[in-house]
């Protein structure tokens, strides 16, 4: 008997919100199960509707949003892939200054 693994294992990721971002989701950041920035950005599409609707076009930030990944770089490349327990921050490009 052969078995097959047909699920996509998800990971908890902490996607924090900053700027725009921030004002749009009305929340600091909550956590979601996504294994690539795109399934990160979609999962706060979804409870944060305004925050899509104003920062997120499909599964990209829309022009003038990024995403970093703990710390370390940043990327609006929805392929990006996310490992066990990284910390996203979404937010506006003008952010810092």
């Amino acid at each position: 008997m052969a078995f097959r693994l047909s699920q996509q294992i998800q990971m908890s990721i902490t996607v924090e919100f900053l700027g725009i971002p921030r004002v749009r989701a009305a929340v600091a950041s909550t956590v979601v199960e996504a294994t690539t920035v795109a399934e990160a950005l979609q999962a706060v599409g979804a409870l944060y509707p305004q925050l899509a609707r104003d920062c997120i076009d499909g599964d990209a930030p829309r022009t003038g949003y990024l995403v970093n990944i703990n710390g370390l770089y940043f990327t609006t490349n929805p392929a990006t892939k996310l490992n066990p327990n990284d910390a996203v921050l979404f937010l506006s490009a003008d952010v810092g200054g």
